[in-house]
């Protein structure tokens, strides 16, 4: 659905997949992390240039994906591109998108 699905059905996913990690207990950052190809298309999404459901959502996902504390967890995120992307986000005129790029840096 996330990695070839339309729009729609992306943000749908993407959705799905914040509210998984904003548990409390035992978020599947590990999961998220792992799963084939997911990573790379999350970061994808950080780029949309119109669409700021999916760039909103896909910076909330980097939030709690970069709270692992778990280095090999922080390296993915970084390797997969997201640091370049998410300072771009800071320079949004959105300040909620500004706000989420600022503070998964941070976890970073």
């Amino acid at each position: 659905m996330i990695l070839h699905g339309t729009l729609e059905q992306q943000i749908k996913g993407v959705k799905k997949i914040r509210k998984m990690l904003g548990v409390a207990d035992n978020p599947p950052i590990k999961k998220v992390l792992n799963a084939d190809g997911l990573l790379n298309k999350l970061v994808e999404f950080l780029d949309y240039s119109n669409e700021y459901s999916l760039k909103f959502n896909t910076s909330w996902i980097m939030i709690n994906l970069a709270s692992s504390m778990d280095s090999s967890d922080l390296k993915k995120i970084v390797d997969a591109g997201a640091v370049p992307l998410l300072v771009k986000l800071m320079h949004s005129e959105n300040e909620d998108l500004q706000e989420n790029a600022v503070w998964a840096i941070a976890n970073i």
